[in-house]
């Protein structure tokens, strides 16, 4: 079956809306096998060869697609390399689209500058967005950002939003919100005025949480804190 669709992919063209679909089918799939490898190389080609700008939506669903797939591989790294000049050059990202983009970035790690650029790419998007993000969204956004450390400047960037994101929202957390939240922030040290005030924004909206922790949001909460 990869076989067959690396085939397809390789010989028949793809606009931008179908590069993106295809990488949100793959977002059950690990990059830890050689065949998704493949793939994403060819869709690659794809995304660089593309003359139309992807839609903003479609950016969202692309980058959630990418969920599974670890910075460590090379192919995962150009791809995102791809993808960074598309979000650069894309109409407004709402906020599902941030909180999908974000949390599709749960497996790559900042010590790479592929990571870092696409980072750069999408801040000046959540910085510009003028709707409020729910909790599930800031939950995503933050969970998505767990392999990140915050000595990076790209990191530290999109905290400070996140964190005026948290501050405006009205909305009570769930409890697994609160929990991943807290998780995504795990490689953060508080040595950064950043990450405090993300912290500071956060204890009230943890205040206001209705629901009772279980042991692993509670644990997950606890692991986020360990820096």
């Amino acid at each position: 079956m990869f076989r067959m669709i690396y085939y397809c992919i390789g010989t028949e063209p793809l606009d931008a809306v179908s590069v993106a679909n295809s990488l949100y089918g793959m977002r059950c799939m690990s990059s830890s096998h050689v065949e998704v490898r493949r793939i994403l190389t060819a869709l690659t080609r794809h995304i660089n060869a593309c003359v139309e700008e992807l839609p903003a939506k479609q950016i969202g669903n692309a980058l959630y697609g990418m969920r599974n797939m670890s910075s460590r591989h090379a192919e995962v790294r150009e791809l995102l390399l791809a993808m960074s000049r598309h979000v650069t050059n894309a109409g407004m990202l709402d906020a599902q689209a941030i909180g999908n983009s974000l949390y599709g970035m749960r497996q790559l790690s900042a010590e790479h500058p592929e990571v870092r650029t696409l980072l750069r790419a999408l801040i000046p998007h959540a910085a510009a967005c003028t709707e409020q993000m729910n909790g599930q969204e800031i939950a995503n956004a933050l969970y998505g950002l767990r392999l990140m450390s915050s000595k990076h400047k790209e990191v530290r960037g999109m905290l400070e939003i996140l964190t005026v994101q948290v501050s405006n929202c009205t909305q009570p957390f769930r409890a697994q919100e609160v929990g991943n939240a807290m998780y995504g922030m795990k490689n953060m040290s508080s040595d950064h005025a950043e990450v405090r005030e993300l912290l500071t924004a956060i204890a009230p909206v943890m205040m206001r949480c209705r629901d009772r922790l279980n042991p692993q949001e509670i644990s997950n909460a606890f692991v986020g804190l360990q820096y």
